[in-house]
C-alpha cells in the first residue's frame, strides 16, 4: 500500500512538474527544408491567443489526452478536470485511468497572497489526505521548496529546491526522490531574448549537460516551437504546436508536431492531439 501511495504521488508530482515546465520549455533553431526562423515563427505565434480572457468565473477544465492516436483508440479519453476558482487559482484536480475509472483526487490551498502553499491527494475509498505537496517561498515571493510527503508517516518521498541568479533571469532546479541517490538538475533562462527565444538545460548525474531546449511561446504563456540539442550541439528533435481557442482565448485544441524525415522527405508529422473541454459557470 506504501508503495502504491508513493507511486501515485511521483505520478502526480510528475504531472504538476510538467506542467510547471511547459510555461518555461521550449523553441529554437530550424532546418533549410522548412524556412522556419526563430524570429518569424514568434512574431507570427497563433494571433487568436492574444485575444485576453475577460470572464473572471469559475471554471472546469477537462483534459482529454490525445495518446489515443498512439495506442490506437477510436477517441480521446478523459485524464483530468480541474477546477478553477474566479482568480484563476486551480482549486481541484480529478484524475482517470485511460478505462474512465477515477483515481486520486487534489485540492489545493493558497496563502493570502493568492500563492500556492499545498496541495492534498485525497483517497478515491474515503476521501481522507494521505498525499501532499508542501511549498516554500522566499522573501521576494519566488518559489523556494517543492516537498513532497506521505502523512501515513510523514516520510518525504521528493523534494525540488529552486535557485535564482541576482537578477532573476535564470531559474534552476535540483530534484531528489526517496527511491533513488540522483539528484535531477534543470535549469532554464526566465526572460526570452529579442527574437523571443528562452532556454532550457538539463544536466546529468554528475552534474554535466546533457541537452538543451531553445523554445518559444505565444503571449498566452503557449509552447508553439522547441528544438532539442545534446550538450555538443547536434540536433536531436525539432517540434511544433499549433492551438485552437475559445471565445475567452483558452485553448480547446493542441497539436504536436514533429519534423521527420520519411521515404527521403523531411516534413511536420502529427504526433499527438490533447482537447480541453472547459465549461464556464458563475456562482452567487
Amino acid at each position: 500500500m506504501t508503495y502504491l501511495t508513493r507511486t501515485i504521488l511521483l505520478a502526480v508530482c510528475l504531472t504538476v512538474l510538467l506542467m510547471m515546465i511547459s510555461v518555461v520549455t521550449s523553441y529554437g533553431q530550424t532546418s533549410k527544408e522548412n524556412n522556419d526562423s526563430p524570429c518569424r515563427n514568434n512574431s507570427n505565434s497563433t494571433a487568436k491567443s492574444r485575444r485576453k480572457s475577460s470572464k473572471a468565473v469559475e471554471k472546469i477544465d477537462e483534459y482529454l489526452d490525445g495518446r489515443f492516436m498512439e495506442w490506437k483508440r477510436d477517441k480521446p479519453f478523459l485524464f483530468s478536470t480541474s477546477k478553477y476558482d474566479r482568480k484563476g487559482r486551480l482549486v481541484e484536480s480529478n484524475n482517470y485511468r485511460s478505462d474512465g475509472v477515477p483515481m486520486a483526487i487534489s485540492l489545493s490551498v493558497y496563502d493570502g497572497n493568492d500563492r500556492l502553499i499545498r496541495s492534498n491527494i485525497l483517497s478515491a475509498v474515503n476521501q481522507k489526505p494521505y498525499l501532499e505537496t508542501r511549498y516554500l517561498y522566499n522573501e521576494d515571493g519566488t518559489l523556494k521548496e517543492r516537498t513532497g510527503v506521505s502523512l501515513d508517516d510523514n516520510t518525504i518521498l521528493s523534494k525540488t529546491v529552486y535557485k535564482y541568479d541576482s537578477q532573476k533571469n535564470y531559474l534552476e532546479t535540483i530534484e531528489s526522490k526517496w527511491y533513488t541517490n540522483a539528484l535531477y538538475r534543470y535549469g532554464h533562462t526566465m526572460k526570452p531574448d529579442k527574437c523571443g527565444n528562452s532556454e532550457a538545460f538539463y544536466y546529468d548525474r554528475e552534474g554535466k549537460m546533457a541537452s538543451r531546449d531553445v523554445y518559444s511561446d505565444d503571449d498566452q504563456g503557449n509552447m508553439v516551437f522547441l528544438v532539442r540539442y545534446t550538450a555538443e550541439g547536434k540536433l536531436l528533435g525539432k517540434f511544433k504546436y499549433e492551438y485552437e481557442f475559445d471565445n475567452q482565448g483558452r485553448w480547446t485544441k493542441k497539436s504536436d508536431f514533429e519534423w521527420k524525415e520519411e521515404n527521403g522527405k523531411p516534413q511536420w508529422k502529427l504526433i499527438d492531439v490533447k482537447y480541453h473541454k472547459i465549461k464556464y459557470f458563475d456562482t452567487k
